[in-house]
């Protein structure tokens, strides 16, 4: 299940470009191609690796007319399609913790 603080990013398996606020998705290991729709493009776009998967809810919440704990369930499920697919992967840390000795 995918929490509020994950952080996500496109995966570096895939290529895509937004056209007319869709997104056209290229898998590149088996040439699968996918149509996101609006949301899901916007979504998609917005995965910086930066930001959590919380925020981002938040500040696509505000542009639809639902109730925000549904909204939260309904993007958190739908990262978890989009995981499963290979079209975004969670962001880890590095494997010294991110500390860089000098």
């Amino acid at each position: 299940m995918i929490e509020a603080a994950t952080l996500l990013k496109p995966s570096s398996a895939i290529r895509y470009r937004i056209i007319d606020g869709e997104a056209i998705v290229v898998q590149q290991a088996d040439a699968r191609v996918l149509n996101l729709n609006v949301l899901g493009s916007r979504i998609l776009a917005a995965l910086d690796g930066q930001t959590s998967v919380g925020d981002l809810v938040a500040r696509l919440a505000d542009d639809y007319e639902v109730d925000p704990e549904v909204f939260a369930a309904d993007v958190r499920r739908y990262l978890g399609e989009l995981e499963a697919a290979h079209v975004i992967e969670p962001v880890t840390a590095p494997a010294d913790g991110g500390a860089h000795g000098l």
